[in-house]
């Protein structure tokens, strides 16, 4: 029979709370079970493999299988149809939020102490991997004497010119760019004045190159394509591992997470809610961020990391005390409306 225990009674029955503060990883998990890894392939959903699901069910007895890419509308699919063959999946916040108790489920936090995870990263249906920013870089050797501050530079092409780079994904963050960069103030910066974003984007309409895959924005860094680019954290810094010749600027860096959550209709429900008490670990939060350039969201996390990674962490104090939280709640509710105004700009 399989088991329906809660992440409560898992971690009481064998780590008990103090694991979440980094001591020890998984927990009783019956043999014979399994359980099915989804995220968006690549050198993350490796290292995800490798540093976390792997040690993890090994210690337990699980049986480990992957797929990728995340998909929604074939989650959706799934379970509408009540042939669920996912357990444990990485998305983006909002839609956790979007389909809590539809197409993902609540989860047991019990014993979980949120003060240790950034404001806002936690949900009912969610809890937070790691996090990212969006943030400003600049080619050091293209702006040696004058180099870029803020966001406002980026759309100046007059006081700053040059090739610039930006998502193609609207969740990524650039209407919120644009608006900071408008002037607005941080704390006044949702609901997002998506018209006003625009119209900043006007400046650069067809002098931008919108990146689909973050692997590009990364290869257009290490090939000087750009000189600028708002880019995530984790592919700057593996840029600048590379030499690319690149420096950020931190003021107003906009402030991700990437969620995990648990597919309604999940046959091992009980595995992947153990395997979320161990990856919320100082232990396996910091295991993490050692492998690769996100940070640790968990609070007592104390990775040894090198000094790009290190320079790249946005949880640091250093960092995360200039940075803008995106809203994972407003996005909930207003990423259709937002991606269909950010199509037709990018688009016409």
């Amino acid at each position: 029979m399989r088991t329906t225990r809660t992440l409560a009674t898992l971690m009481a029955g064998v780590l008990g709370l103090t694991a979440l503060a980094g001591c020890g990883s998984g927990s009783a998990v019956d043999e014979g079970k399994s359980l099915t890894f989804v995220a968006y392939g690549g050198v993350s959903q490796d290292v995800l493999m490798q540093q976390w699901l792997e040690p993890w069910s090994k210690t337990n007895g699980v049986t480990l299988t992957q797929d990728s890419p995340t998909d929604y509308a074939k989650l959706a699919s799934m379970v509408e149809a009540g042939k669920v063959t996912w357990d444990l999946v990485d998305t983006e916040p909002f839609y956790p939020i979007q389909e809590c108790g539809k197409s993902v489920v609540k989860l047991d936090l019990t014993g979980i102490d949120t003060a240790k995870f950034p404001e806002g990263t936690v949900s009912d249906c969610a809890v937070p991997l790691w996090g990212y920013s969006l943030l400003l870089v600049y080619n050091k050797d293209k702006y040696a004497d004058k180099p870029p501050t803020s966001f406002a530079d980026f759309f100046d092409l007059e006081a700053f010119p040059g090739t610039r780079a930006a998502p193609a994904n609207v969740t990524a963050g650039p209407l919120e760019a644009a608006l900071l960069a408008d002037g607005v103030e941080s704390e006044q910066l949702y609901p997002l004045d998506i018209p006003r974003a625009l119209r900043k984007w006007d400046a650069l309409k067809g002098k931008v190159s919108l990146w689909k895959t973050s692997s590009v924005s990364q290869q257009q860094l290490e090939a000087k394509q750009a000189d600028m680019s708002l880019i995530w954290s984790g592919r700057i810094a593996e840029a600048v591992k590379n030499g690319a010749p690149y420096a950020p600027v931190w003021k107003q860096n906009l402030f991700g997470w990437a969620s995990v959550v648990i597919p309604k209709g999940s046959a091992h429900a009980a595995e992947a809610q153990s395997a979320i008490q161990d990856m919320l670990t100082a232990q396996t939060q910091a295991r993490l961020a050692e492998n690769i350039a996100y940070a640790p969201v968990n609070s007592d996390a104390k990775p040894n990391l090198d000094k790009v990674y290190a320079d790249y962490n946005v949880t640091a104090p250093a960092i995360a005390e200039q940075s803008v939280r995106q809203d994972a709640q407003w996005w909930a509710q207003n990423q259709q409306q937002a991606v269909t105004q950010w199509t037709a700009w990018t688009t016409s």
